[in-house]
């Protein structure tokens, strides 16, 4: 069962109106476990969700929430399968690098995808990562998972 923080995030997911949208929780909070529930009822409604991560090790941690991932230099080197009804989740956004995030979130407008930015604490985040958000205008939706 989620939380009430759990809540409005996966309702955030899966009703904002916004191109990207933003996700920050403290570690052991359930962003996993929101982020599968929200999996499951966007698979209801027709879309797919495609996870994406800095590294192998967060990409398995998404494929924890049944989420089909891979890391983000994987996914620059193929064509991407993405659509109007494709979710990209990407975990651990602070930690992206600026030109690895712009590279996304540009395939992601032009396939007109919809991105979840998501994310710790920003202490744990790389200082590029913290600038990638800062500077990512089009993040106008967040929520915090934390209960």
């Amino acid at each position: 069962m989620l939380n009430e923080g759990q809540r409005a995030a996966a309702a955030l997911v899966l009703t904002t109106d916004t191109r990207v949208s933003a996700i920050q929780g403290s570690a052991g909070t359930g962003k996993t476990t929101m982020l599968s529930e929200a999996r499951t009822l966007a698979e209801v409604h027709g879309y797919r969700m495609l996870g994406l991560a800095p590294s192998a090790a967060a990409a398995q941690e998404l494929q924890k929430a049944g989420i089909d991932s891979q890391t983000i230099a994987a996914f620059k080197q193929r064509d991407g399968s993405l659509d109007a009804r494709t979710i990209l989740v990407l975990d651990e956004a602070g930690m992206v690098a600026t030109r690895d995030m712009h590279r996304v979130l540009e395939q992601a407008e032009g396939a007109q995808a919809r991105v979840v930015l998501v994310g710790g604490c920003a202490a744990a985040e790389s200082d590029r990562g913290r600038q990638a958000l800062r500077t990512t205008p089009s993040v106008r939706d967040r929520s915090c998972a934390d209960g």
